[in-house]
């Protein structure tokens, strides 16, 4: 679905104790001109959403070694099939 978009990028969150840890953050967005509202009903079932994902993370469908187009790669994140890994993606 290409109405539909998926970011992300990660920071430095400043601890008080002055640590920083890496804090990630995930993002969805229509890309349809005035959005279609497919972001905002993605969000309302996130929980949802994230524990499917897990699942397919944890048990591929092809039992792929690191990631597959079953459960991670796409024509579009071809770049970075190769540091692909379904076993680090989840929790």
């Amino acid at each position: 679905m290409s109405e539909l978009q998926a970011g992300w990028s990660y920071a430095l969150a400043a601890q008080q104790d002055a640590a920083s840890e890496r804090v990630a953050y995930l993002f969805l967005f229509d890309t349809l001109s005035g959005g279609a509202g497919y972001a905002t009903q993605a969000g309302q079932h996130m929980e949802e959403l994230l524990r499917e994902t897990q699942v397919v993370l944890d048990d591929c469908p092809d039992q792929c070694e690191q990631s597959c187009y079953r459960c991670l790669r796409t024509y579009q994140n071809r770049i970075q099939h190769a540091g692909l890994d379904r076993k680090l993606a989840g929790v």
